[in-house]
């Protein structure tokens, strides 16, 4: 009876982590914005490289952190990210213009924590630009 039980247990953590899974992509976004300056890309094993130049080495190099992307709908993706960063984001399929002058496809509303790392983290939120 405890081996069935077992069995069964397991086979719900299984469903249970495979269905979350299905939920959480990886993000395929490059975005960065500007007042606060920020940026973050795309890096292997489900993380992303995220640039913050008020940490406390300057954003160099970048926090790897593990981040997720879950769809919304057609037009807007959600990519969020545990602790210490605690980033939450959502990127829309509508036309954005870097400061540079470059017209993107997507633009990305965000808040994160600014500073980790550094003497003064807080909580930071602004704008931007994406790509894929």
């Amino acid at each position: 009876m405890k081996k069935i039980l077992l069995a069964a247990g397991l086979a719900l953590i299984a469903t249970a982590a495979s269905a979350a899974d299905q939920q959480c992509h990886r993000v395929k976004f490059k975005c960065s914005g500007f007042e606060p300056s920020w940026a973050f890309s795309p890096a292997s094993g489900g993380k992303i490289k995220f640039y913050d130049p008020e940490s406390g080495n300057g954003g160099n190099p970048p926090r790897m952190i593990k981040a997720c992307a879950t769809q919304l709908s057609s037009s807007q993706t959600s990519i969020t990210t545990g602790a210490p960063l605690g980033l939450a984001a959502t990127v829309t399929h509508q036309s954005c213009v870097e400061e540079s002058g470059k017209t993107r496809a997507y633009s990305i509303s965000i808040t994160y924590t600014q500073g980790v790392g550094g003497s003064s983290p807080h909580q930071a939120s602004g704008t931007g630009c994406c790509r894929k």
